[in-house]
């Protein structure tokens, strides 16, 4: 069954929100509220965005928070909501810091040196360290560059096949330790956390936030993009429509949450 377009099922979305005792809002970050840049540093989150996030977020009745694959503190930094809960890693990176083996440190550090050594020189080409995951990015490759990058990730993460796991992402590829569990295994323990009553709502674009579609059954799933494929609920084409979804939503929350 195919995600279905969100705005025009609407009525279902808003019947279900009116009858939550309390929501727990969970979002991704890059391609889901902001675009994509060339740089991952480039990234800003506007004032508006920020200050409708806060809204959400001081709200009794929700709880709010970001999961992204990107480092935690880096998350945290660039959306800057007070109260809202952030974790990073692709939900493996919590506030209490990140539990990784010496061992598997060592063997990243190895990888990371690899791949530096046989990218080196490709236009377009970069490897990004975040100490407990490699990303070869080839966003601006050309298409040659990034057939001979992904050859070169194949053969070093073969050398690896026990330790690590490489995840797709857009135009990425994410060498990340088995250990290291994902979105999926996240979002379920904040579902059982939040209970009974709790209402859940997902917003991702990526295939590393197919495991929480999948995951989040009685929830309100959203596929940022075009993906034909996707285990979400509903759809929306870009991070435009994630905003509008985000201002539907708080008008909701005000007209039937508020007046209970």
């Amino acid at each position: 069954m195919q995600a279905r377009p969100l705005f025009e099922n609407w009525k279902s979305v808003a019947g279900r929100l009116r009858k939550a005792q309390r929501i727990l809002l969970l979002l991704d970050f890059d391609g889901t509220l902001v675009g994509f840049r060339a740089k991952p540093e480039e990234v800003r989150l506007d004032a508006e965005l920020r200050g409708l996030l806060q809204r959400l977020g001081r709200r009794p009745d929700v709880t709010l928070g970001f999961i992204s694959g990107r480092r935690r503190a880096d998350l945290r930094e660039r959306i800057n909501v007070r109260g809202a809960r952030y974790w990073g890693l692709h939900g493996w990176e919590s506030a209490t810091g990140l539990p990784l083996k010496r061992e598997t440190r060592r063997k990243l550090a190895t990888a990371r040196y690899l791949l530096e050594k046989e990218t080196q020189g490709l236009k377009g080409i970069w490897i990004e360290d975040k100490q407990a995951s490699i990303v070869l990015h080839y966003r601006t490759a050309s298409v040659r560059n990034a057939r001979w990058a992904r050859k070169v990730m194949r053969q070093v993460s073969s050398s690896f096949t026990s330790d690590f796991r490489i995840l797709k992402g857009k135009k990425i590829w994410e060498m990340m330790p088995r250990e290291l569990q994902g979105k999926g295994a996240t979002v379920q323990k904040l579902v059982e956390e939040a209970g009974k009553g709790a209402l859940v709502i997902y917003a991702g674009d990526d295939t590393t936030d197919e495991s929480v579609f999948a995951t989040l059954k009685g929830g309100i799933t959203l596929h940022v993009g075009h993906n034909p494929h996707t285990k979400a609920r509903f759809r929306v084409r870009n991070p435009e429509e994630v905003r509008r979804f985000l201002e539907r939503l708080d008008e909701e929350l005000v007209l039937w949450h508020d007046t209970k």
